[in-house]
């Protein structure tokens, strides 16, 4: 049976294959943006966040952990979202990954806290996730994000809530 915080990690690998990866990775497919810089911001997310999850498998993997049969449907869902987001324009599109990336941070916050206090491995892991998602939603706001309305956020702190719960059991 895995522990508690292992089983942290399964969550952690399904975060960043619903919200941020295939998020960013349609967005750039199938959005406007024409600007050299913002892709190439975009494109550097990107390959962070593809770090972030090979991190975090590692990490999973080392403490007898893994990730949840349900990562390929996470995945191609929040690849349609991304995909939705690119179409409806840059400012929406930023919007979108703003808050994703911040809803994220917490996420990242609550593992934090709930870690055991000599795991400074993983700990230095999270952390740095942290710091790169603050500064994607830094710069996602500087280009231009448009603020999404309240029930949008909601219904996507709710949906994360939802796919965090069922991939922990799956």
């Amino acid at each position: 049976m895995l522990s508690k915080f292992n089983l942290r990690w399964k969550t952690l690998i399904v975060m960043l294959l619903v919200a941020v990866l295939p998020l960013l990775v349609s967005m750039l497919i199938l959005s406007g943006f024409t600007q050299k810089q913002l892709r190439a911001s975009l494109l550097q997310a990107a390959d962070k966040e593809h770090d972030h999850l090979a991190w975090c498998q590692q990490r999973a993997e080392k403490l007898g952990g893994g990730t949840s049969k349900l990562a390929p449907f996470w995945y191609a869902g929040s690849f349609l979202i991304g995909m939705t987001a690119g179409l409806a324009g840059d400012k929406l599109s930023l919007g979108f990954l703003a808050e994703t990336e911040k809803q994220v941070a917490e996420h990242l916050d609550d593992h934090l806290q709930k870690l055991p206090a000599a795991d400074n491995h993983s700990r230095s892991i999270l952390q740095q996730m942290r710091t790169d998602e603050i500064r994607h939603g830094e710069n996602a706001v500087r280009r231009g994000a448009m603020p999404l309305p309240r029930p949008v956020r909601a219904l996507m702190r709710l949906a994360s809530s939802v796919m965090t719960r069922i991939s922990y059991r799956v």
